[in-house]
């Protein structure tokens, strides 16, 4: 199991999840839980949590 935190902004966190979905579409890893936090009160930034399984 791989836990991979993500940061950036929404439009970037966006991005790499669709990279995510498309390896697990490809059947590459397996996405097996995910969380999100807001770093800021706006909500534009936060940190996201997933965790694979390669």
């Amino acid at each position: 199991m791989l836990k991979i935190r993500i940061t950036g902004t929404k439009k970037e966190r966006e991005q790499l999840m669709q990279l995510l979905v498309e390896l697990e579409k490809q059947q590459a890893l397996t996405i097996t839980s995910q969380s999100k936090e807001y770093v800021n009160r706006d909500q534009k930034t936060a940190r996201e949590y997933i965790e694979v399984e390669l």
